[in-house]
């Protein structure tokens, strides 16, 4: 016996239609933690010095990030809840005048969310009562790249989802070369650990590590955008500022 089980809105015609309004091409999400608080570290000195170095660096590399994306027809998909990673971006995204995007299970708290938010999605429990993670498969579905910093479980998941869809991607482009689906790229900038510093090595195929993330280490926010814009074939003004120094020494 066969059941097919599908979410109760149609999130991907509301999606469409948002983009359509306001002239978004590609979404970029923001993938981390809502908040590390530095548990492992054993004294409160030390705790505190982490997390003022956590909340700048996040911070820095995000508005870096969203400071490069801005020129580009982008909008910005966070977790869409406070704290961390997800209320930085969103506020970075917003200052830089980026549209954003929440998607969030149905435990969040509401004074947990956003309010500022362009459009925000809360995601149901497909079995039982809602748990955090039921988010992840749209959250990955729906994002077209991917700034990953730090994070922990919730962030493995959606990294290894979209893993997932690129493998399925890389086995299509085999089957026809001409095919225009394009992977979703994964860019782990180092500097707070997590996730974002060990996606290299989680079990994939070593063409589809190849085909969505970077070779070299990225450590910052603009580096990152770039990496993301050249992918899908954008002039950055890193680029443009390489080929006017090729063809003016020609």
């Amino acid at each position: 016996m066969v059941i097919s089980l599908a979410p109760h809105e149609n999130c991907t015609e509301h999606l469409a239609k948002f983009c359509l309004q306001h002239g978004v091409k590609h979404i970029v999400a923001f993938a981390g933690g809502s908040n590390s608080k530095g548990d492992h570290l054993s004294d409160e000195e030390t705790r505190k010095a982490f997390q003022n170095y956590q909340s700048r660096f996040t911070r820095q590399v995000l508005w870096e990030a969203c400071a490069a994306l801005k020129s580009y027809p982008v909008a910005i998909l966070t977790g869409g809840t406070k704290d961390g990673v997800p209320e930085i971006g969103a506020k970075a995204a917003k200052d830089s005048g980026l549209k954003t995007i929440g998607i969030f299970p149905s435990v969040a708290k509401e004074d947990s969310i956003l309010a500022d938010l362009d459009i925000a999605f809360r995601v149901g429990p497909f079995y039982k009562s809602g748990n955090w993670g039921d988010e992840s498969p749209f959250w990955s579905s729906v994002c077209d790249a991917v700034i990953v910093l730090g994070g922990a479980s919730g962030t493995l998941i959606e990294m290894a989802h979209i893993m997932k869809i690129n493998e399925g991607v890389a086995k299509t482009r085999a089957k026809n070369p001409d095919s225009d689906i394009k992977f979703k790229h994964i860019v782990p900038v180092h500097g707070l650990g997590g996730v974002a510093e060990q996606i290299q090595f989680v079990w994939a195929m070593h063409e589809v590590r190849d085909a969505c993330m970077p070779k070299d280490i990225i450590k910052n926010g603009q580096g990152a955008a770039q990496y993301i814009l050249t992918e899908w074939g954008y002039q950055t003004t890193a680029s443009r500022s390489r080929h006017d120094f090729l063809s003016s020494n020609r």
